[in-house]
């Protein structure tokens, strides 16, 4: 594989290892929930569709290393990809970027769950379409955008973090420390046994899925698939999904236009005194149809 189509990065288990080995489960098991929190993760930002077409493998260990170095790539750079591209010019066909930002956005998640400490966000405010503000029930806060937003709410990215610290939480675990490092052996993440305590379990933020609202779409920017939505007097930020029907989006653009109410349905976001702050758009409709 050419070095020009791929991102590499390294994991490296480390502690008080036995001849310089570990449990072959425990590896096994760390591997692949890393490989699916990443999995999770591009799916979130680029699709269903094109995360499809993203691979990531490993090569084997070296002698005498406890590193197993991870390959992030694009299988189709072809004409297969074009339709894909047309939908959302957005996407981008280099590998190293690709992976560079799945690997970022896995350290802003994990970043964030040390953040709170296992315990759920005070509040949680939208900044902007595309960005959120954490606030610690301590003090602090911390802005991250709406994808990485998405990875911490994420109940397959949990319950694969939890799995990918687990051996270290193990009683009389020999190992004390995962790695993630670059090419150049720069650290990107490290975990160890205090940072993993809080990877293990996280008070659910509230995420309520498929609520029905009914309104008027009072702004749209199409380059992040994004709007505003008025509920009364409340204004309700949205993403809609990139997979919309022709048919769902002009209805978005009538309702910008003439100011008629609509109906959105999609998980929604609320604060912890039960109001609404960000939806992601699944089903748009004119008339709400109901189920007799």
């Amino acid at each position: 594989m050419d070095t020009k189509n791929y991102y590499k990065f390294n994991l490296s288990f480390k502690g008080q290892l036995v001849e310089n080995s570990v449990d072959a489960f425990d590896v096994a098991n760390t591997i692949l929930a890393t490989s699916r929190c990443l999995q999770e993760i591009s799916i979130i930002y680029y699709g269903e569709d094109f995360a499809n077409k993203i691979g990531i493998n490993i090569n084997a260990f070296e002698k005498g290393s406890l590193e197993s170095p991870f390959l992030i790539y694009i299988r189709d750079t072809t004409a297969a990809m074009l339709p894909l591209i047309a939908q959302n010019p957005q996407l981008i066909l280099d590998s190293v970027k690709v992976g560079k930002t799945m690997l970022g956005s896995l350290k802003t998640i994990i970043d964030i769950r040390n953040f709170l400490k296992g315990k759920a966000p005070k509040e949680i405010k939208q900044i902007s379409p595309t960005e959120m503000k954490i606030i610690n029930i301590g003090s602090g806060s911390i802005n991250v955008n709406y994808n990485d937003f998405r990875g911490v709410q994420s109940k397959e990215i949990q319950k694969n973090m939890a799995k990918m610290v687990e051996p270290m939480l193990k009683p009389q675990s020999q190992l004390s420390e995962l790695s993630f490092s670059d090419e150049t052996n720069k650290k990107i993440i490290t975990i160890d046994q205090e940072r993993s305590i809080y990877l293990q379990s996280i008070e659910a933020t509230q995420a309520i899925p498929s609520i029905t609202y009914k309104g008027i779409v009072s702004k749209i920017d199409t380059k992040v698939f994004s709007g505003f939505f008025d509920i009364g007097s409340k204004r309700l930020a949205f993403n809609y999904q990139i997979q919309i029907t022709p048919d769902e989006f002009d209805i978005l653009i009538e309702s910008l236009r003439t100011k008629i109410q609509i109906y959105l349905t999609g998980d929604v976001t609320m604060d912890y005194q039960s109001n609404p702050k960000h939806m992601v758009v699944t089903k748009i409709q004119k008339d709400l149809k109901l189920i007799t």
